[in-house]
C-alpha cells in the first residue's frame, strides 16, 4: 500500500475474471485480469482479502493516465463472496 500526498492509502492490484457468457446464442468462455485500484475505505478493506477469494467488486472505469489509453478499474466498494 502507498500514500497519496494527502495521506489517503492507495492500493493497485489486478484481478482475475472467469466466466461463461452468451454471445450471439452461443456460449463463450470469459478468461481475463483486469488492472484495478482502491483508494480510502476501499484500500483499507484490502487488507482482510486473501489471494483467490472471490469478491464483487462495485467501481468504475477510468483512463489511467491523462494521456494514456489504457483503463484501470477504479474500486468503490468490495464484497467478499467467498474465500479462496
Amino acid at each position: 500500500m502507498r500514500y497519496t500526498p494527502a495521506g489517503l492509502p492507495v492500493r493497485h492490484f489486478s484481478l482475475s475474471h472467469d466466466s461463461e457468457q452468451i454471445e450471439a446464442g452461443f456460449q463463450r468462455k470469459i478468461q481475463c485480469k483486469v488492472p484495478a485500484m482502491a483508494v480510502a475505505d476501499a484500500a483499507q478493506q484490502m487488507k482482510e482479502l486473501a489471494l483467490g477469494d472471490m469478491v464483487r467488486i462495485d467501481g468504475f472505469l477510468a483512463q489511467k493516465s491523462r494521456m494514456g489509453t489504457q483503463l484501470v478499474l477504479h474500486v468503490k466498494q468490495i464484497q467478499l463472496l467467498e474465500r479462496g
